[in-house]
């Protein structure tokens, strides 16, 4: 991955960067697309409203994904429970949680426990699959991306385990 500084999107102030453009990158070959104005693979920054850290990044296919970093003290990280494959219900975030484990971008320096989400469900369509001519749903954008991440650290933020886990 290669830094390539700060950059206001969505009213964040993020440190984005790209990863290196090798054989089998997402992009070779790709289609055009709206992908093409998205100059970046990663960003990361801190939520106003939480105070948690939160990043997008995109997948293999090119398509973004999200998440948030509460902190291993918060009470969502505490326990075994999973919240991966959808569950549990009251987290509502695009396609559901996919991801509730460690998890690192590293020339940001943030790491720790994350939960989040990606773009590329069914109806989503991820750059790659314009290589193969796939080209039918839609391409959710990094300021798609960015709006669920900021939704689900709000969510967060609201968890009472309590109520939550005893549904």
């Amino acid at each position: 991955m290669a830094i390539h500084g700060k950059l206001n999107i969505e009213h964040e102030l993020m440190t984005i960067g790209t990863y290196s453009r090798t054989n089998g990158h997402w992009s070779d070959g790709a289609r055009s697309g709206p992908w093409n104005l998205e100059p970046f693979d990663f960003g990361t920054w801190v939520d106003a409203a939480t105070g948690y850290t939160c990043a997008i990044k995109r997948n293999s296919s090119g398509s973004w994904c999200g998440y948030v970093y509460a902190g291993d003290d918060h009470p969502i990280n505490a326990g075994s429970h999973n919240l991966e494959h959808g569950e549990p219900v009251w987290l509502d975030v695009h396609g559901g949680v996919t991801w509730h484990r460690e998890m690192d971008v590293p020339d940001v320096s943030v790491s720790g426990k994350a939960v989040g989400f990606d773009c590329a469900h069914h109806n989503d369509q991820s750059p790659r699959d314009t290589l193969y001519g796939r080209g039918y749903g839609e391409y959710r954008t990094a300021s798609f991306a960015i709006a669920e991440v900021r939704s689900l650290a709000r969510q967060i933020a609201e968890f009472r385990p309590i109520q939550q886990l005893a549904v």
